[in-house]
């Protein structure tokens, strides 16, 4: 399995980002002070969770309000059943290495 190495960025607790490693465009947030990774595209209609609001340990699609779970990104809404797939991460420093 591929692994990349990004620094880690400054997101406060609710806060997200897209960041692009290794022609990888990955979609970054933190939701009770933990660090998630997962493809840039929601499952729904594959657009870009670039904007996606984290409320209450759920994640909102930023395009049509596909709502998934926090912790293990099944899907919460009936938009879709598909999950947000979480990647592994491991923070070290000022270093996130990614899983793919």
């Amino acid at each position: 399995m591929p692994t990349i190495s990004i620094a880690t960025p400054d997101l406060a607790d609710g806060g997200s980002t897209i960041v692009e490693a290794d022609g990888q465009r990955l979609f970054l947030c933190r939701s009770g002070g933990v660090l998630r990774a997962a493809s840039e595209m929601c499952p729904h209609q594959k657009l870009s969770l670039a904007g996606a609001r984290i409320r209450k340990g759920s994640l909102f699609c930023p395009h049509h309000g596909a709502r998934f779970d926090m912790d293990t990104g099944k899907s919460l809404s009936t938009l879709t059943s598909k999950p947000v797939v979480w990647l592994p991460l491991r923070e070290a420093g000022e270093t996130i290495e990614i899983d793919l």
